[in-house]
């Protein structure tokens, strides 16, 4: 799936969970085991989206980080010196 993909699916649980919420209020106690059943899966799968879109950002962080490793930006710094 792609980041906007992603971000969709984020949200659609997002607002799953929010109604899953809000009928809490109106609900009767036979309901309530199901619905936090379900709050919980929401969490859940939530929880490890997120820790997956961490996990890919700190991997591009990382590569990004040693490419930059391997850029010589000394002359670039000499010359701002003798700008200042």
């Amino acid at each position: 799936m792609n980041e906007v993909g992603d971000i969709r699916e984020l949200e659609r649980r997002l607002e799953e969970l929010e109604r899953l919420a809000a009928s809490m209020d109106e609900a009767g106690l036979s309901e309530l085991p199901g619905l936090l059943e379900r709050t919980v899966e929401l969490l859940k799968e939530l929880n490890s989206a997120v820790d997956d879109r961490l996990s890919s950002a700190e991997r591009a962080v990382t590569e990004l980080d040693e490419l930059l490793d391997g850029v010589d930006l000394e002359s670039f710094d000499e010359e701002l010196k003798e700008q200042e």
